[in-house]
């Protein structure tokens, strides 16, 4: 899924153009409004192109409890605690 999200909003970003494969699963599944020929004529007008590009990628992080109650009669936390 990030692969395809890469493609459809940084390629017309980058590259200035929509790529073909992009068009044609977009019109097969039609999960994006038509593509113009006036939107690609406006990704690629040099006056537009972009001179920075930052990327943040998130990560999900999954929290579980522990399934059993510690021992601490030793003093020690070990490594099961975590």
């Amino acid at each position: 899924m990030i692969c395809l999200q890469l493609i459809v909003f940084l390629d017309s970003m980058v590259k200035n153009f929509y790529p073909q494969e992009l068009k044609e699963v977009a019109k097969k599944y039609n999960f994006m409004r038509q593509i113009a020929d006036a939107d690609e004529e406006l990704i690629q007008d040099e006056n537009l192109k972009i001179d920075f590009l930052g990327v943040n990628f998130y990560q999900p992080a999954w929290v579980k409890g522990v399934d059993f109650i510690p021992d601490f009669t030793n003093g020690a936390i070990t490594p099961h605690y975590f």
